[in-house]
């Protein structure tokens, strides 16, 4: 063969840098989507923070103080709390699949921003918390007025953002919400359906408690021993021992948690589609619910061990408090988390089966 001229030399040329501009846009659309995933970790391990610091927040206030006449009975009522803890979770599970389309701008700032961020947090928490406590003894009922309750919504809000600017830049935090405002308005609607739902599902407690107050009465019986059970007029179970015991009510009985479960469980199959739409993904629920209901039962048992070995008015605080909720509420989180897991390994498994058949 001859030795290539220079016009044979400059369609080789032509002919190998033609592609590139194809390998380069590839190239471009990889490193942007490393980029989002790269930035996608460390800002949902600050909204994993944003929800772990509202949870240690919650289960603080709602020991100290609980608000049971006026209209601070209806603003501070534990179901609005507990609705915009789900109404987060179900946000980050409706995300979790289109993260990172995201470009993440200003995720990243100086520590000192930051920490400023929190101390403002910090202060106001302070000026919140001891504003509750002031409402609490204010007058006999502790129920304040609406100027009152207006005020305690401001500084709540005042909490919230000051919360939400510590762990995301503003800049960062507005492109989110334009982005997924989708995800946004459904987040908000699971809200309004758990906070509505949830007086249905606490009622249904004295239908359901038979089961839990003979596990709790059997692991009395077992430590500290003298197990005492009664029921009063109104169906309410009375659990503890004859020198202390709980009544437990519709209230603080804690079911307002499985349906969470189930409305996160429907938030995950919307999301996930066809691998959660079956019977084994079904039967995974039911177990789950099992599960949250004895968590429940060894939750209660707890309440009265602290009331024997400790104070019984820790005890009742506790049992006010929405820090049993809270604790429910993570582990109906993993129950799901895990349940998915299983779901996709079985989906990958049956695709191995099916490429090597």
């Amino acid at each position: 063969m001859s030795t290539a001229g220079p016009s044979s030399h400059l369609q080789a040329t032509a002919a190998t840098v033609e592609p590139e501009p194809m390998a380069t846009a590839q190239e471009a659309v990889s490193e942007r989507q490393s980029l989002s995933l790269r930035h996608a970790r460390p800002v949902w391990l600050r909204l994993t923070v944003l929800l772990l610091l509202m949870a240690l927040e919650i289960g603080a206030l709602t020991a100290a103080v609980e608000f049971t006449t006026g209209p601070m009975s209806v603003v501070a009522d534990s179901m609005f709390l507990i609705g915009a803890m789900v109404a987060g979770v179900g946000f980050m599970i409706l995300v979790s699949t289109s993260y990172a389309e995201w470009s993440f701008p200003g995720s990243h700032r100086r520590l000192s921003v930051s920490l400023a961020w929190l101390a403002v947090h910090l202060t106001l928490f302070v000026i919140f918390f001891g504003y509750t406590l002031w409402l609490q003894g204010h007058d006999a009922t502790g129920g304040g007025t609406w100027g009152h309750a207006l005020a305690w919504l401001g500084l709540a809000f005042g909490v919230a953002a000051s919360a939400m600017l510590f762990v995301l830049p503003a800049a960062c935090l507005i492109s989110f919400v334009k982005h997924f405002w989708k995800q946004v308005w459904l987040a908000m609607l699971l809200a309004v359906v758990m906070i509505w739902l949830t007086p249905v599902a606490r009622n249904t407690w004295t239908s359901v408690d038979g089961p839990a107050v003979d596990m709790v009465e059997a692991l009395i019986a077992w430590y500290p021993g003298d197990p005492y059970v009664r029921y009063l007029p109104d169906d309410r179970p009375v659990v503890g021992t004859r020198g202390m015991a709980l009544v437990v009510t519709p209230h603080c009985s804690e079911l307002e948690i499985i349906l969470a479960f189930l409305l996160l469980s429907a938030t995950m199959v919307l999301v996930y589609g066809s691998p959660l739409r079956s019977i084994l993904f079904l039967a995974m629920l039911i177990v789950g619910i099992e599960l949250l209901y004895f968590l429940n039962v060894l939750r209660l048992y707890f309440l009265v061990l602290f009331g024997v070995h400790w104070s019984p008015q820790v005890s009742v605080s506790l049992a006010h408090s929405r820090i049993g909720g809270i604790i429910l509420l993570a582990a109906a989180v993993l129950i799901l988390l895990v349940a998915e897991r299983l779901m996709a390994l079985r989906q990958t498994v049956l695709a191995s089966k099916t490429a090597s058949s």
